[in-house]
């Protein structure tokens, strides 16, 4: 749903609060101590090269069923637009790289849209999405457990508050290990 957009506030380091002006004023006072957490100043997280992301793959991959490269999606010259420039940044910060090798992964990009308010008036808001479900379907899975849908919301039942925090560029902050960039082509 939608949030009415006298709720919508831009707040310190362009953070977006939704809620009364006094809650969002609070929410201002709490996020200033915290500048660097809350900006990206296009580095990567520094690890050392052994913690960087891996993928691992099922030993049959290749003999498996799994679609790696897909068809590409058809994508109009207004997302085309916004694939570029966000790959373009991504290439400045130095999180993304050209393919050199040959690779059979392979997987295509397009746009999800979504209605924000700025200033009051709706604005459509893309976000760049990579399909790379064939390589799921070949990673060997993480096994953790998640936490429980009603725990969740019996553990927040009588709060006031919920925050919720979007890692949309963060995500792209860990370092993948050099052997497995390759799985990741776009």
């Amino acid at each position: 749903a939608d949030i009415p957009p006298s709720m919508e506030h831009k707040i310190t380091f362009g953070i977006t609060a939704y809620g009364t002006p006094d809650v969002v004023q609070q929410y201002d006072e709490d996020a200033c101590p915290y500048e660097s957490v809350f900006t990206d100043e296009g580095t990567n997280v520094n690890m050392p090269p052994e913690n960087w992301l891996r993928i691992p793959l099922t030993g049959d991959w290749t003999s498996s069923n799994a679609k790696l490269a897909h068809r590409v999606y058809p994508i109009g010259l207004k997302e085309q637009q916004l694939v570029d420039e966000t790959f373009d940044k991504m290439h400045r910060d130095d999180k993304m790289e050209w393919s050199t090798e040959p690779t059979p992964f392979g997987f295509p990009v397009f746009v999800a849209w979504r209605t924000v308010y700025t200033d009051g008036k709706p604005v459509r808001k893309g976000r760049v999405v990579v399909d790379i479900r064939g390589l799921n379907k070949i990673s060997i899975k993480d096994a953790y457990p998640l936490p429980n849908m009603s725990d969740i919301i019996a553990a927040t039942s009588g709060c006031p508050y919920i925050t919720v925090v979007d890692a949309q560029t963060f995500f792209h902050q860990f370092p993948v290990a050099e052997e497995d960039r390759h799985k990741l082509t776009v």
